[in-house]
């Protein structure tokens, strides 16, 4: 557990026991950001029967973990993302998103740090860089409130509907 711009956080890995390999190289890159360095590893068994009901077991997992420590803000990294940025770089953009989930001005439950938008993208801030997106997919990386992680822990799995 870290605290950043007064907010109390925990980074999550989302790995599988299979994944050795990509949790490896997930791990090195993220120990290399001071502020990222401090790693939930969040293990799942592979669901064979229903990938999507993993994927969504996965994410309810932190959620709770959130929970139960009484954090702020979680950072969630798939163990398959992947940063083209130097470590001092992506620093700044931590500190930067936690100023802005604190200031709650736009408010946000999710900040995605990485994914593929489906849709155009609008820029929440003059002179800022955050954006947003109406869908996306692939996200590899966000923060994610206390507020929203409550919220994610009372739902439950349907398929096709997470």
């Amino acid at each position: 557990m870290s605290e950043l711009a007064g907010l109390k956080y925990q980074v999550y890995l989302l790995t599988t026991q299979e994944a050795v390999e990509r949790q490896e190289r997930s791990l090195n890159l993220l120990r290399k950001v001071p502020s990222l360095s401090n790693v939930c590893i969040l293990n799942s068994v592979r669901d064979v029967e229903d990938t999507r009901r993993g994927c969504f077991n996965a994410h309810k997992r932190w959620a709770k973990h959130m929970i139960d420590n009484d954090l702020d803000v979680a950072v969630v990294f798939e163990d398959d993302v992947f940063v083209n940025a130097e470590p001092e770089k992506i620093e700044d953009k931590c500190n930067e998103s936690m100023v802005f989930l604190r200031s709650k001005a736009p408010r946000a439950d999710v900040l995605f740090l990485g994914h593929m938008p489906l849709w155009r993208l609008t820029k929440l801030t003059a002179n800022g860089g955050f954006v947003q997106c109406r869908y996306s997919t692939l996200t590899h990386a966000m923060l994610i409130t206390r507020q929203f992680a409550e919220e994610v822990n009372q739902w439950e799995y349907t398929t096709g509907d997470h």
